[in-house]
């Protein structure tokens, strides 16, 4: 009965002992949960940030900067049931909306999200390194 624990033991420090000379750092250990995975996105509050919470905002493209999208404010201005159902829920969506917040063509595809999200993410963010 005593020989389990100490087959245990030995066996963890042979696991490490290999880890620490092959360079392989536990799996659990090397992906901690993510930031996103600790805190999620709750659609009824309200996050501070930069952006107006009530705003859709838009992007051609990942690299483009957030700019407002639709005057007025959300949910009036999104008269798609997709796009209003996906950013009552998320805070996102990938469509192409008209300028009166309707479902637009399908080939046109923007992404849309409300500023409240976009004040989220920005607080999940990991904070710059100085070099």
């Amino acid at each position: 009965m005593n020989q389990l624990p100490d087959t245990w033991i030995y066996l963890c420090r042979v696991v490490a002992m290999a880890g620490l000379l092959t360079g392989a750092v536990p799996a659990f250990a090397a992906n901690p949960l993510p930031a996103a995975a600790q805190r999620v996105y709750h659609p009824s509050a309200s996050y501070p940030g930069p952006y107006r919470v009530d705003v859709v905002y838009m992007r051609a493209r990942d690299i483009d900067p957030w700019a407002p999208g639709i005057a007025g404010r959300f949910p009036a201005v999104v008269t798609c049931p997709d796009a209003l159902q996906k950013l009552r829920s998320t805070g996102y969506w990938s469509g192409h909306l008209k300028k009166g917040g309707a479902c637009g063509t399908p080939y046109e595809p923007s992404s849309w999200a409300l500023g409240n999200r976009l004040n989220y993410d920005a607080q999940q963010a990991p904070a710059p390194v100085n070099p």
